[in-house]
């Protein structure tokens, strides 16, 4: 494949990229039609999973910065390896740099302390070892350069994160109950109940955070499903660009 961009042309082959011989392979397996926006956007975002896919153009029509009027399209690659996929915009002469962005948005993936009985034996952030976390970091941005910028999440994970932030708690959590559903009671009725519950608690950020990420987490709710519901009513806030941007994490 050869990709024409500002006039000039890319060759995607060996020796070009910086993609290796077995990236090469990986990709013959798993590039099909469905990351086929990866050759013909002005800007690209790959992310991990379906609740990026779907929550990050809800976030960006929030802010003013509507994907689709700027030529950004999202790919999702799932937990494959979203470095596999940058290579292909990074030449292998350093100095040529093609003209499109590409943002990777990896999961930190590091629970917080206040989660221990929610991950089991996995190891919280206090558990790491200061030098194993750090590499361990590095690695979520290590193969960054050229065109290429990764932007792990925060904390946790982008809906963890989300869940930190004052602003988008009860948002999160009215999702998640929307996901959960309730025969007996509207839509409405759900959303009052959540935003009530969340009211209600006299915690931290993080004890209400996990409190609202546990069914997400043990998976008794459709992270999908709560996307998408987390993404209507995000286009439903009254909120203008300024004001919801601040309620963002970092």
């Amino acid at each position: 494949m050869i990709m024409v961009m500002s006039h000039k042309v890319f060759p995607l082959g060996k020796g070009h990229t910086k993609l290796g011989d077995d990236d090469y392979a990986f990709l013959r397996r798993f590039l099909d039609a469905t990351k086929a926006n990866l050759f013909f956007a002005r800007g690209l975002v790959i992310v991990e999973g379906d609740a990026e896919a779907i929550l990050l153009p809800a976030l960006a029509r929030k802010i003013g910065k509507p994907l689709g009027r700027h030529g950004v399209s999202i790919v999702k690659v799932g937990h494959r390896g979203l470095f596999r996929y940058s290579r292909i915009f990074q030449r292998s002469n350093d100095e040529t740099v093609m003209p499109i962005p590409v943002a990777l948005i990896p999961d930190r993936d590091i629970p917080p302390d206040c989660a221990r009985e929610l991950v089991g034996t996995r190891k919280t952030e206090s558990k790491w070892d200061q030098e194993e976390k750090e590499e361990y970091l590095r690695s979520l941005i290590k193969d960054e350069g050229g065109c290429v910028k990764a932007f792990p999440s925060e904390q946790w994970t982008l809906e963890y994160d989300l869940a930190r932030q004052p602003g988008c708690t009860v948002l999160v959590h009215q999702a998640v109950k929307l996901a959960k559903g309730s025969r007996n009671n509207t839509r409405q009725q759900i959303l009052d109940a959540a935003a009530a519950e969340i009211a209600s608690w006299q915690s931290d950020t993080e004890d209400v955070a996990v409190f609202v990420f546990e069914p997400i987490a043990r998976g008794t709710v459709s992270k999908a499903e709560v996307a998408q519901h987390l993404a209507e009513l995000i286009d439903q806030l009254p909120d203008d660009a300024a004001t919801f941007r601040g309620k963002l994490p970092p």
